[in-house]
């Protein structure tokens, strides 16, 4: 039977310098790790450290501009496109503007 997750009882927020917002939940799945699904804002001039990514993210850009580098090749995202990092891969990010975007992660 499905059920609802209640925002309250699945929320984890993050704060890196008060600059990066993220609300978070998580559900389990069985028999294979777990899944992700987060919304993220992002202030204008964020610009990340690299990370390596420990799971596989598709995002959905909701507004504002943010660009990805990876490996010295870049893509700049903007409302209404799709971006993909592969787990494993080393990744920055800068918010060209102030970014809202949804996004799933699995592992």
């Amino acid at each position: 039977m499905p059920r609802k997750i209640l925002l309250s009882e699945a929320t984890n927020t993050k704060s890196y310098g008060g600059r990066y917002l993220e609300n978070v939940l998580f559900a389990g799945v069985p028999s294979s790790g777990w899944i992700c699904f987060s919304i993220a804002e992002v202030a204008a001039g964020f610009a990340s450290p690299p990370i390596v990514w420990d799971q596989d993210q598709i995002g959905y850009m909701l507004t504002g501009k943010m660009i990805f580098e990876s490996k010295g090749e870049e893509i700049e995202v903007s409302p209404g496109e799709i971006f993909h990092i592969r787990k494993g891969e080393e990744v920055t990010f800068f918010a060209q503007q102030r970014a809202r975007y949804i996004f799933v992660k699995w592992n």
